[in-house]
């Protein structure tokens, strides 16, 4: 048996994953536009499990809740905001994305969204789970042509912006980079009011000298007016356990400048919408797997299985990599699992003020799971190591049992 610090940024509820044939149909529209409110974990796997090898405990995971963002579907598709990964579903529900075979995930009826994956952040593997529902914007509801256009707009310190609004969705220019972020398009509401927020937040958990966070949160607020004029104030507020609490507001106010979108600085948003997903972040995938190997999470016997595979010219690295991976799988079935209870429970809101994935993953993070290692494989050809590893029903069950107390 081998156990594994739970860490905070756990994947994806492989438990939901697995039913897709018994999910009621997944309500998805092509061609239509969406809300989407998310909650978002990234983990440093691989730079936990290198950490591990060398002697320390070391970890770093990003927590990030939005709300406002819109998202359009083309062919029961869509790129997720920020992350520029193209997301399909199919007619029963499973997320994957054709671009990235670590994608897995389940859209339920009442478009709630769950999934997980990796990603490579600054050539190291980097774990997401994201929790968040898509809400459908009927065109009825948004703004009308009579607010499109593109609007320049100040602050009260000098600092300037571009707005461009079309169909009903609002994308800001940045001009001068006041905001701390890429800015993504916003749903406008058929009377001229627009918002949008996140709050992002990173800890790093050092064995022996405990946690340092920092947090940053972001919102904005505004109206398009009669006549042409746009009105919208912002506050970024930044702090952590290391730092003092620092506010940031800003009033903008502004014109718009033309009624179509064109120009060097405007910005087309439905083409912001679609635009493709890039693959460049993708961890490189092997031509040949072993037969044991899938992306998915079965459950069969009374017994989850999870895979990981890493590709490292040390067969130890890669091979330690690897099961930090299919244990993350594995984790994260326990934290998404609670997540999903945790919503059905309350009213739903949006996810980005829920935090439930956030913080039921706060609690799992203080456990230790027991797994068991069921394969352990190195290509040598490829550089390629493949790792699957087991927890019962019963020590499932056990663990569930510990965090309800």
């Amino acid at each position: 048996m081998r156990k594994l610090l739970v860490f905070a940024a756990a994947s994806v509820a492989a438990l939901l994953f697995n039913s897709c044939a018994s999910a009621p149909k997944a309500a998805l529209n092509d061609n239509d536009v969406y809300a989407y409110d998310f909650e978002r974990v990234y983990t440093g796997v691989e730079q936990a499990a290198r950490s591990r090898m060398s002697g320390y405990e070391y970890s770093q995971t990003v927590k990030k809740s939005s709300s406002g963002y819109a998202v359009s579907v083309q062919n029961r598709t869509f790129v997720v905001p920020e992350l520029n990964l193209a997301l399909s579903v199919d007619k029963k529900g499973a997320v994957f994305c054709d671009d990235n075979a670590s994608v897995r995930g389940m859209l339920k009826k009442d478009g709630t969204l769950q999934w997980q994956g990796f990603v490579l952040e600054n050539a190291q593997v980097v774990q997401i789970t994201e929790s968040g529902r898509l809400v459908k914007s009927e065109r009825s509801d948004r703004a009308g042509a009579e607010f499109d256009g593109v609007y320049s707009l100040q602050n009260d310190a000098g600092g300037t912006l571009v707005l461009s609004v079309q169909d009903g969705l609002s994308l800001a220019t940045v001009a001068d980079q006041t905001l701390p972020f890429e800015p993504q398009p916003v749903i406008v509401y058929k009377d001229g009011s627009f918002a949008s927020r996140f709050v992002l937040t990173t800890e790093q958990t050092l064995g022996g000298y405990g946690k340092t966070t920092f947090s940053t949160e972001y919102t904005a607020t505004g109206a398009l007016h009669a006549g042409g004029k746009v009105s919208m104030n912002t506050l970024t507020t930044t702090g952590g356990n290391v730092v003092p609490v620092s506010s940031a507001p800003f009033v903008y106010a502004g014109d718009r400048s033309r009624q179509t979108i064109a120009g060097a600085e405007a910005v087309d948003v439905r083409k912001k919408l679609a635009a493709a997903a890039s693959a460049k972040n993708v961890p490189p995938y092997p031509k040949k797997v072993p037969a044991w190997y899938t992306e998915d999470t079965p459950h069969a016997d009374g017994v989850y299985t999870a895979c990981g595979m890493k590709i490292d010219a040390d067969e130890t690295v890669a091979k330690a990599i690897a099961e930090a991976e299919a244990a993350g799988k594995l984790s994260s079935m326990i934290a998404l699992q609670l997540s999903s209870e945790v919503q059905a429970d309350k009213t739903m809101g949006t996810a980005g003020t829920n935090f439930a994935l956030h913080t039921v993953t706060e609690a799992v993070s203080a456990l230790q799971l027991d797994y068991s290692v069921l394969h352990t494989e190195y290509d040598a050809a490829s550089g390629c190591a493949f790792v699957a590893v087991s927890m019962t029903d019963a020590q499932l069950a056990a663990v569930r049992k510990t965090l309800s107390r």
